[in-house]
């Protein structure tokens, strides 16, 4: 019974594929990127580097996400936010 759910599952997605396309991202004049399907502009920053850092802490009966954008040639607050999320008592915080 699984295998046969299996198949016909794989089945209909092969029958539904020529029905949804996906653009490429095309390249603009002066750098960047567009997607006309979207019409979603990704610009070309110079510089403007960055590296995202998401920690996920277990509170007990809550999760905690905390997300931050640092400049990926700055190690130092990287490591800041390392000492600070790691040194946090996250056990002792109560939700409201």
């Amino acid at each position: 019974m699984n295998t046969l759910f299996r198949l016909i599952a794989g089945l209909a997605c092969l029958a539904f594929a020529h029905a949804t396309p996906a653009d490429t991202l095309h390249a603009m004049q002066g750098g960047g990127f567009y997607h006309h399907q979207s019409g979603w502009v990704f610009p070309f920053k110079e510089g403007k580097s960055t590296r995202t850092i998401v920690y996920f802490v277990d509170a007990g009966s809550w999760i905690i996400r905390i997300r931050s954008s640092v400049p990926a040639t700055d190690k130092q607050i990287a490591t800041a936010l390392e000492k600070l999320v790691r040194g946090e008592r996250w056990d002792s915080l109560q939700p409201s």
